[in-house]
């Protein structure tokens, strides 16, 4: 994923009350080390799903710098927004392309009306993906339909994954 990525995510865990509970997690996973040597500057930032982030979006807002306790510097930016969204527990995570909306008939309506602002080209093409490190993550879940589904959804046309299995 890019530095200076804004992460607007859909889920319906409980947990998604401050943007640091998205942007934290995705840190430790893409850029664990901080990018300033004295202060805390994550690399990855996140915006709630709210009006606010929609209309910011909207409207191309740039980068908007916020300190929390003194020592963690965000710098969020609405031109490079990312919007991922799981509209129920037993849907697939889906990374939101804006030239190209798909979406579940359980979508939230902000995720449909941020989608068309999502910036699937702030994933690295051609990189390895991510392994989230097993502290504090846990054990890698089962690669299941929907981890072959989502990792194909992030491959350029013509990419073929490594180690996926061939159907028919």
């Amino acid at each position: 994923m890019e530095k200076g990525t804004t992460l607007v995510v859909n889920s319906q865990a409980d947990h998604l009350a401050e943007d640091y509970t998205v942007w934290a997690p995705a840190n430790l996973i893409y850029y664990p080390e901080s990018r300033s040597g004295r202060d805390i500057q994550p690399a990855i930032y996140a915006a709630l799903l709210t009006q606010d982030t929609i209309e910011k979006a909207i409207m191309h807002v740039g980068q908007e710098y916020d300190t929390r306790r003194a020592s963690i510097h965000t710098y969020k930016n609405y031109r490079k927004v990312l919007v991922l969204s799981q509209p129920t527990p037993a849907s697939c995570v889906q990374v939101m392309n804006g030239d190209q909306t798909e979406f579940s008939s359980a979508e939230n309506a902000r995720v449909m009306l941020l989608a068309p602002y999502s910036r699937p080209q702030d994933v690295i093409p051609g990189s390895k993906f991510a392994v989230p490190p097993y502290f504090p993550f846990g054990a890698e879940p089962v690669h299941d339909w929907c981890y072959y589904y989502e990792k194909g959804r992030l491959c350029p046309p013509g990419r073929r994954l490594a180690n996926r299995p061939r159907f028919g």
